[in-house]
Formats: structure tokens, sequence, C-alpha cells
């Protein structure tokens, strides 16, 4: 059923040209990522969110949370874009 929904937003996030209505389809998804203890996959959906409107504000603070520098912490060296 989740991966019907998710599916759903993908298609969403392919077909529509309003920026809002894609941040708010990242940021779902980022909670669904959130909530299958996906956390690299939640962070880059967060910041795709933040990318199309700056003005999220749950993102943002969501983004800021999981990403926080804590030593030795999962994020502490992660960087989503680092290859």
């Amino acid at each position: 059923m989740q991966e019907h929904a998710n599916r759903e937003l993908v298609d969403l996030l392919m077909e529509e040209s309003d920026p809002v209505v894609r941040s708010r389809a990242h940021a779902e998804l980022a909670q669904r990522a959130l909530s299958s203890d996906n956390l690299p996959k939640a962070v880059v959906h967060y910041q795709e969110a933040l990318e199309l409107d700056p003005t999220d504000e749950i993102s943002r603070d969501q983004l800021e949370r999981l990403t926080r520098q804590k030593p030795g912490g999962m994020f502490s060296r992660w960087n989503p874009f680092r290859r």
C-alpha cells in the first residue's frame, strides 16, 4: 500500500510544474522515508523541498534536526552531495 502511495507522489513530481506542489510532495516523501528509518533519503527529499520552496519552515526545521552535527552522530560526516 505504501509503495503505491509513494509511486503516486513520484508520478506527481514527474508531471507537476508548480514548485510549491512539488515541494510538498518531496516533504511527504521525506516523512515516509523517516517512518521507514531511511534517514539519508529523508534528508535528500527535505533538501529538494527547500530548493523548490525556500519558505517551507517545516521542511527546514526537519532538515536542521536531521543534519544537526552531533559527535559521532549519523550525519556528522555525511554529505549527500559528496561522491
